[in-house]
């Protein structure tokens, strides 16, 4: 059986992704000046493409594997490493109250054990992995139901107007910062609420979340399937390609201000998948290492960045306290730049050390 032929170009925007996740979060220590802040802005379409990859992927897998073997190999990739992460991040997130001497952060950090078992309120980037295990599991219930490209459609337009709703009605609550409180804060329910009450509501919040990504996958799907494109013409081709990525540069950059019920997460990471999947340009030998490599650790990045952040903040504000009293784009660039790639070596030296402890 031939090998499946690489996406090359999911791999180039998954790390351009990962890497605005550290901008992102890099940025969240003191007030930033404009151009630090239209730089994070910038990268907003980041997590949106994460779920846009990871459902048109499912979507594939799909066909190659059968449901129970895609919900353990889901719940090992995602939910172990929450539970181990959320861990760490407890233990820093304590230290760090110690070494500062604010006791009352530990208070806080455990005020809603709810929260912080189920939706990763160790960390603001751990929500993530339940979000896209809810998603997942969802996208696999539905995958027996077998619909076409024009169906798909229909109901990724829905999914996105359902989701536009919600977030037109909870006033401001964003993907990027999804939080317990905030999921109960709009939709005016106590936080007394029965535990189970509250994982379903979250659960289904998750769901409307990743749905348009779900059926944007599948009307992708069913649209290469169907129909099968392919534009012979090379120029045709290089046309189609640029015309996708000028749209997806103009709704990252100008969609909120012109559109902005419209211009919202899902659509930029759609859009972003959608340029990724007629990409026309080949890798070299060379490139497409580095592209594996650094694709293939974007998932433990994600992961540790937030760590190597919070470290690098607490050391450079005690040494440097003026340089880091506000957020220029040279400090985030600085702490962005350096974060990445000292997350990247730290999942290198892991990885190489569990090829070497498995070989005979």
């Amino acid at each position: 059986m031939q090998e499946k032929a690489r996406q090359w170009s999911i791999d180039l925007a998954r790390i351009i992704s990962t890497y605005g996740i550290v901008v992102i979060h890099a940025g969240g220590y003191a007030p930033s000046d404009n151009l630090a802040s239209q730089a994070q802005d910038f990268f907003r379409f980041a997590l949106p493409f994460f779920l846009a990859a990871s459902f048109y992927l499912l979507s594939v897998s799909e066909q190659e594997s059968k449901s129970p073997k895609l919900i353990i190999s889901r719940c090992n990739r995602l939910i172990m490493p929450y539970l181990v992460w959320s861990l760490v991040y407890l233990a820093s997130r304590i230290i760090k109250a110690l070494i500062t001497h604010k006791s009352g952060d530990i208070e806080t950090l455990f005020q809603d054990p709810f929260a912080l078992v189920f939706f990763g309120s160790a960390a603001v980037h751990l929500y993530f992995l339940p979000l896209l295990f809810i998603g997942n599991l969802f996208a696999i219930a539905i995958g027996r139901i077998k619909t076409n490209f024009k169906a798909s459609l229909i109901l990724f337009f829905t999914s996105l107007v359902i989701y536009d709703l919600i977030l037109q009605y909870s006033s401001g609550f964003s993907l990027e910062f999804v939080k317990f409180y905030d999921v109960f804060y709009s939709l005016q329910i106590s936080t007394d609420i029965q535990p189970i009450i509250k994982l379903f509501l979250i659960q289904a919040w998750f769901i409307i979340v990743c749905s348009p990504y779900i059926f944007f996958a599948r009307s992708l799907r069913a649209w290469t399937n169907e129909y099968s494109l392919n534009l012979q013409v090379s120029n045709l081709k290089y046309l189609f390609y640029y015309l996708l990525f000028f749209c997806f540069l103009i709704s990252i950059t100008l969609g909120r201000s012109l559109i902005p019920s419209f211009f919202n997460e899902p659509i930029f990471g759609c859009l972003l998948l959608l340029s990724c999947v007629n990409f026309p340009f080949s890798f070299n030998a060379f490139s497409q290492k580095i592209l594996l490599d650094l694709s293939k650790a974007s998932f433990g990045i994600y992961l540790i960045h937030h760590l190597i952040i919070n470290c690098s903040e607490l050391v450079l504000s005690k040494m440097y306290p003026s340089f880091m009293a506000r957020i220029s784009i040279f400090s985030l660039m600085l702490l962005s730049i350096s974060g990445f790639l000292i997350s990247w070596s730290i999942v290198r030296i892991f990885t190489n050390r569990d090829k070497k402890s498995i070989k005979p």
